[in-house]
């Protein structure tokens, strides 16, 4: 019988504390996914601390585990890049030597409306790797509330991502301390 590949969406707030702790929880975390709950691809999305953080933690898990994959989910503020942009950032990536770490991933999944702009895309995206997910890994702080352009404060992504999940009962993990 063939066994079904698990996954889990990572998702979580823009600007985190990471501590030690932080990085063993999550490390933990994605050992215990993967042995005993069987993920196999762990679903990735804009860059944010929490993201990049998640990433390091799967790139070292790789070692224990050859088989695991991070899959990206771009959207088009992430995918879209001219030649002259996409020989700029190159440029940067080389100067502070992290061009590889950011752009291995092993698998890129085009979002069905990666090419739609604005805050709504980066919302859109993290539903659909909500709903293609099995797990869901949060860093998400219900005491936080980002301030609009005009001041006002609104729902994060975050929050809102994670009320999707909620919606469709998923998995969730959050390794935020509140």
């Amino acid at each position: 019988m063939c066994e079904k590949h698990k996954s889990c969406a990572i998702i979580g707030h823009r600007k985190i504390e990471i501590t030690e702790d932080l990085k063993s929880r999550i490390f933990d975390t994605v050992c215990g996914l993967v042995e005993n709950k069987g993920v196999k691809r762990f679903l990735f999305g804009s860059k944010s601390d929490f993201n990049t953080l998640c990433y390091e933690i799967i790139l070292c898990a790789k070692s224990r585990y050859s088989f695991i994959e991070s899959v990206v989910y771009t959207c088009k503020n992430e995918a879209f890049i001219d030649n002259a942009s996409k020989e700029e950032i190159e440029i940067a990536y080389k100067t502070v030597g992290v061009k590889d770490r950011i752009l291995s991933f092993d698998k890129e999944v085009e979002f069905r409306d990666k090419y739609v702009s604005g805050k709504s895309a980066y919302i859109q995206r993290n539903y659909a790797m909500i709903d293609d997910s099995d797990y869901c890994l949060f860093y998400y702080n219900s005491n936080y509330h980002p301030q609009n352009s005009t001041g006002k404060t609104t729902n994060s992504g975050t929050a809102l991502s994670y009320q999707h999940a909620l919606k469709n009962s998923k998995i969730i993990i959050n390794v935020c301390d509140e």
